[in-house]
């Protein structure tokens, strides 16, 4: 069903609270012929008159009672920002973390026999290769697990 192309004009007309009294004859004669126009006629004026009662009938609120309201909701919002854990903590901590492993590492490289080290810590039979890939897996683990927790600053 192709629609009427005066049908936004009666939309307007409508919309605009001239329907039927403030418009052109020859628009109201198009809605009495068209059965389009007059059911979107009917339909938007039947919203247009609902909405007007609507409007007055709803009690009209003071302005303290807005200013109040907007104060209580700009609170609210503050101590659920307060309320969220930052990024900071957990951030500081593994860059800490990381910065520690570092040194211990850097101060602790030369001193220390790392094959004896990895075949002590290796279980019999596992090479040096295969403790290490062990060793960089649960590494990744924990990383991919510190990201994971970190909070998400959308929320």
């Amino acid at each position: 069903m192709k629609t009427c192309p005066q049908k936004t004009e009666v939309e307007q007309a409508v919309r605009s609270g001239q329907w039927p009294l403030g418009c052109a004859a020859e628009l109201r004669e198009h809605v009495a012929s068209c059965e389009q126009c007059a059911h979107e006629a009917r339909l938007l004026s039947a919203f247009a008159t609902t909405r007007e009662s609507a409007m007055r009938t709803a009690p009209a609120q003071s302005a303290g009672l807005l200013w109040w309201r907007a104060q209580l909701r700009r609170r609210h919002e503050a101590m659920e920002r307060l309320e969220r854990p930052g990024l900071a903590i957990p951030t500081a901590t593994i860059a800490a973390s990381t910065i520690l492993l570092i040194a211990v590492l850097a101060t602790a490289w030369k001193r220390i026999d790392w094959s004896r080290l990895i075949a002590a810590c290796a279980p019999a039979g596992w090479n040096v290769w295969m403790v290490t890939a062990v060793a960089a897996l649960l590494c990744g683990f924990a990383l991919v697990a510190a990201i994971v927790g970190l909070p998400d600053k959308r929320g």
